[in-house]
């Protein structure tokens, strides 16, 4: 399950920027799968001016799978800088 946190971003800029998210990737492959987090942060430069990010969390064993190569350049279109971690392991939750 690739995870998208969204860091720095204030309250009201919040839905606007889940459409866009959604919006860019609902063609992914894994877009069933995706889910999004919004933390609430306030991420500033040394000069206080605002530096909002994604971080895109997901397995090897995604990573492997090519969607890393995928999901970046979807959320790129968002215009924020985009980290990516990668996870050991992923307990999904039991149904």
């Amino acid at each position: 399950m690739p995870n998208i946190e969204v860091h720095g971003v204030t309250k009201e800029q919040t839905a606007f920027l889940r459409k866009r998210l959604v919006n860019a990737l609902k063609k992914a492959s894994c877009a069933k799968e995706i889910v999004i987090s919004f933390v609430s942060s306030e991420v500033v430069d040394l000069d206080g001016v605002r530096q909002p990010f994604l971080r895109l969390w997901m397995t090897g064993e995604n990573a492997k799978k090519g969607l890393v190569k995928e999901l970046v350049p979807l959320l790129d279109t968002i215009g924020f800088d985009i980290e990516v971690v990668e996870l050991k392991a992923f307990a999904p939750k039991r149904k």
